[in-house]
This record gives C-alpha cells, sequence and structure tokens, in this order.
C-alpha cells in the first residue's frame, strides 16, 4: 500500500525543509505535491520556471542560469534532512541537487565562452573555439589517457594536421569537427575506415562518429577504441567496457565482414578477464545475437 502523509503543505507559508518534513513518510509523491514544491522553491530562491523545469528533471536548458540563486539551492538542499531515507523525497534531493549543479557548470562553461555540444552518463561535452572540451562527473585518469592516446594516435594515422588531445584540469581537450550525425548505415563506411588503420570500436554507433563536408566519417568519441597491439595492455576497466558494450548493442553497427575480427578481440578480452568478464553476467540470447556464441 502507498502510504502518504496526512500533513498538507501550505505554499504561503511553508519553507523547502518545512515541506519536505511534513512529507518525509511518504513512498511515494502525488503529482499535486511536487506541483506544491515547484512554488515554494520558484518563491524561496526566485528560480524562473525554466531553471526550476531542469532542476526537477523535466527538461534541460543550456540558457544562462541565475548563479547566485541556484547556489543557495543547493546550499539549501545540501542540509536539508529526511526523517527517513527510504522515503521517496530524500532520493529526490540527491537528483534535484545534482540538476542545479549542472547549471552552474552551464553558466561557467558559457563565461568562458563555450558551447555546450552533448550530455551523457559521463559528463558533458562543450564547444570552445577550434577545441572540444569533455567534463566528467567522475574523472577517470587512466580512462582519459587512453581515449587521448587514441585520438592522437588516430590522427596521426590519418595524417590530420592538428594539435594533439590533452588532459587539462581533469578534463579532456581534442580537436573540434565540424560536421553532422551519420545514419547507422553511413557509419558503416567509418568503421571500415578505421579497421584499415587497425583501429576497433566496442560502442559504433551514430553518436559517436560525424561526417565532414568532404563527406569523410569520422570517430568523435575514443573512449572505447582500440588496437590488436595494444589489447593486452589495457585497463581492466577499460576491457570490461569494451565487452559489455559490444555485446549489448555495439557489434549491430559493425559491418558483417568485419565482426568475426572483432569477436575474435572481444573473446581475447572476455580469457584475459576470466572471472571479471561481464559476458558472466550477460544472457545467452544477448551472447548469440552479437556473435560471442
Amino acid at each position: 500500500m502507498v502510504q502518504f502523509s496526512s500533513y498538507k503543505i501550505n505554499i504561503r507559508t511553508d519553507t523547502l525543509q518545512s515541506a519536505i518534513s511534513k512529507k518525509s513518510d511518504n513512498h511515494k509523491l502525488s503529482s499535486k505535491t511536487l506541483d506544491k514544491l515547484q512554488k515554494i522553491i520558484n518563491s524561496q530562491f526566485q528560480l524562473n520556471v525554466q531553471e526550476i523545469d531542469h532542476i526537477l528533471g523535466h527538461k534541460q536548458i543550456s540558457r544562462s542560469a541565475n548563479q547566485k540563486a541556484i547556489s543557495q539551492f543547493i546550499s539549501q538542499i545540501s542540509g536539508i534532512t529526511a526523517n527517513k531515507k527510504s522515503c521517496a523525497i530524500y532520493h529526490k534531493l540527491a537528483v534535484w541537487k545534482e540538476n542545479a549543479q549542472t547549471l552552474i557548470q552551464t553558466k561557467k562553461h558559457q563565461e568562458n565562452g563555450e558551447k555546450s555540444i552533448g550530455n551523457g552518463a559521463r559528463g558533458r561535452v562543450y564547444r570552445s573555439g577550434d577545441s572540444v572540451i569533455k567534463k566528467f562527473k567522475t574523472f577517470d585518469p587512466i580512462a582519459a589517457q587512453h581515449e587521448i592516446s587514441m585520438c592522437n594516435l588516430y590522427n596521426f594515422k590519418s595524417n590530420n594536421p592538428v594539435p594533439n588531445a590533452v588532459i587539462i584540469n581533469n578534463t579532456i581537450k581534442m580537436p573540434f569537427i565540424e560536421g553532422k550525425v551519420p545514419t547507422a548505415i553511413e557509419i558503416r563506411d567509418g568503421i571500415a575506415q578505421l579497421h584499415e588503420k587497425g583501429f576497433f570500436i566496442a560502442d559504433a554507433k551514430p553518436a559517436n562518429f560525424l561526417v565532414t563536408e568532404d563527406n569523410k566519417i569520422v570517430p568523435v568519441d575514443f573512449g572505447l577504441m582500440f588496437t590488436a597491439e595494444n589489447l593486452i595492455s589495457l585497463d581492466k576497466n577499460i576491457k570490461i567496457e569494451i565487452v559489455r558494450d559490444y555485446i549489448k548493442g555495439g557489434y549491430r553497427c559493425i559491418p558483417s565482414e568485419l565482426k568475426p575480427a572483432y569477436i575474435q578481440q572481444i573473446k581475447q578480452l572476455d580469457q584475459r578477464l576470466s572471472n571479471d568478464s561481464p559476458v558472466r553476467s550477460l544472457n545467452i540470447k544477448e551472447l548469440k545475437k552479437s556473435g560471442f556464441m
């Protein structure tokens, strides 16, 4: 049975803390409760509708944000406690805080003349002049070093006269490429060209490639790219991600004539990972579809 508190929120007199306290026994939040909380946030912190929508997860905005008000909101919400950590609102607080922090980061990047390109599970990507800046939610120096190494090696083998990708202040800075996202069919040519240069890519999908003005299909995400030569020396976590991403869907865009070569690499990684291999937790249907079995 869904449990609801009998205490009603008063949007004229309640603060965010007192309103949350009234609903701290709830296992679920009604749309009416969320609407009242939104009005209290607006009244208490003077945030506009777009900013509140972003914080509550309704949609994302890329416009300038009221940094002072949002900072006050983050400070306030960091000090709010719920009576029971299992209550619905306790988990909402963490999400709202993280969303508010992305607004602060967006404003900082805009002040530096940077334009948001994308937002993913690992972090955000910005354009700054002729460079792309990748900022991570959790920075992994080993994974970052692997990514810039693959980027620089690709540009070297492609004779691209561009600056090297580098790590700066826990972010990756790499050359910006102008282009549009290819179709799943178009990137097959790009994957074939990668293979000719000695590269494999585990997360082969349109979002990780661009079609340039001269109709070249080029990679823009090098995190799960590798070569047969560096297969053995890869970090264990990168090996795990490569195996998992390929079997979970990366195989779909690989040209059929290249799949045997890819499977050979994936099986080598599986053997080296042994009990740490994600293959142990994947179902037979996924393994068969990917060609692993």
